[in-house]
């Protein structure tokens, strides 16, 4: 629900079918995964990040960089 809230807050309309609600209710896990990390708890999106998304060395990088530049606690 936070998300249909979210999109419509920039006046966005999700449409009313099922493909675009399984498309918003991924984007809801995925957000609750990053919570559920930061609180070291599990989340089944958290394997499926793994098995699906390999970061260049590039990307690790430029993560590397952003980390540092902000002061960020990893």
């Amino acid at each position: 629900e936070a998300a249909f809230s979210v999109l419509s807050s920039y006046g966005l309309q999700v449409p009313p079918d099922e493909e675009a609600v399984k498309c918003v209710v991924m984007v809801e896990e995925t957000i609750k995964a990053i919570v559920y990390k930061t609180k070291n708890l599990s989340h089944p999106f958290q394997e499926l990040a793994d098995t699906a998304i390999t970061l260049t060395s590039g990307a690790k990088e430029e993560l590397s960089r952003i980390i540092d530049e902000n002061q960020l606690i990893t």
